[in-house]
């Protein structure tokens, strides 16, 4: 078997896992699950595209393909463990009744007809873990043009101004970029990248040396990215509110703009309308933290949620860009000590 050469070079061999390489490459995978299926030897000729991988350097691997051969279309999961976990098995848990219990919570004070509209909770089938949601206007934001973004996030921020302004109670404090969050995505990272180990560690060590001070809660949407949030003429949708917490507003408004200020590997979208559309979504969110908070969770973001979540999501792209996205949030995060000083 040979490896993808460039996975190889993006992340350290996993000892615990050394065929990691293999299952992530569609070339390998698609004729052995050709064989799996029933589909003859694995000889005739199939397309495997990987869709999706969640990777626990040291534990687990899980990769979805799309399988396209003589037998039409179909997506197929497949899953390594360590060999201590070989018997694991998938067991089906209650993330549709918590999925229901957290829209509920967070739609009291939202109006059906105003700026920010949620999906309703239709119903929670306990014997099937299903629960079934109304459908959410709007067309998601990673899909407007360049010329669209500006007016789009003016429209997340008025939006996302009502969302921090329901009640918090009943939820779980939101933790992700607390200090045991950052430690705990620097360690992914320097296993992952031991080259970059230097740098990891001074981002970790420069944010939590000045952490913003403690702000009143708010609730938060949890995982606040384009795909979550559909715009329509009366303003924005907010969909998948199943991280949804209560924290500083900063956490979430400095992740948007993070988005802005370093777009992802194949965001296009040019400097100037970046600019603007920042601009646009602080204005139109009103009272906005201050921009020294908003610099330190914007840093915070790309470690944890860029950064470490590339690693997870073996997301070659944003790999092969690490370096960059790690020397631009530390560069954020000593702007940001540098200011209180």
């Amino acid at each position: 078997m040979t490896l993808n050469p460039q996975l190889t070079a993006l992340l350290a061999r996993d000892p615990l896992l050394p065929l990691r390489d293999e299952l992530l490459d569609g070339a390998l995978v698609g004729p052995r699950l050709q064989q799996l299926l029933g589909e003859g030897d694995g000889s005739a000729e199939a397309h495997c595209t990987r869709l999706r991988a969640t990777y626990r350097r040291g534990e687990s691997l899980r990769a979805t393909y799309r399988l396209d051969g003589p037998a039409g279309a179909r997506l197929v999961s497949a899953r390594m463990f360590t060999a201590g976990k070989a018997s694991a098995k998938v067991q089906v848990g209650h993330d549709g009744r918590r999925s229901v219990d957290a829209l509920r919570a967070a739609r009291r004070g939202v109006a059906n007809d105003g700026s920010l509209r949620l999906p309703d909770a239709v119903a929670y089938l306990p014997e099937r873990h299903l629960a079934l949601f109304t459908p959410a206007p709007g067309r998601p934001l990673h899909e407007l043009p360049q010329d669209r973004w500006q007016e789009a996030m003016a429209a997340l921020g008025a939006g996302l101004a009502v969302l921090h302004r329901q009640p918090v109670d009943g939820f779980a404090p939101f933790v992700r970029l607390d200090p045991a969050g950052l430690d705990a995505a620097g360690e992914v990272l320097r296993q992952a990248r031991p080259d970059l180990a230097s740098l990891v560690r001074s981002l970790v060590e420069t944010l939590l040396l000045a952490p913003p001070g403690q702000a009143a809660p708010v609730l938060l949407h949890g995982d606040l990215h384009p795909k979550n949030v559909l715009v329509h003429d009366a303003g924005i949708s907010l969909v998948d509110l199943d991280q949804a917490g209560a924290g500083p507003a900063a956490a979430e408004v400095g992740g948007m703009l993070g988005r802005l200020w370093c777009p992802r590997p194949g965001d296009e979208i040019t400097d100037e309308r970046a600019s603007a559309a920042a601009d646009a979504f602080l204005a139109s969110y009103g009272q906005a933290p201050a921009h020294s908070d908003l610099l330190w969770y914007a840093a915070a973001a790309l470690l944890v949620e860029r950064a470490a979540r590339a690693v997870h999501r073996v997301d070659v792209r944003t790999l092969a860009v690490l370096e960059e996205v790690l020397v631009t949030a530390l560069r954020w995060a000593e702007s940001r000590t540098d200011a209180g000083r």
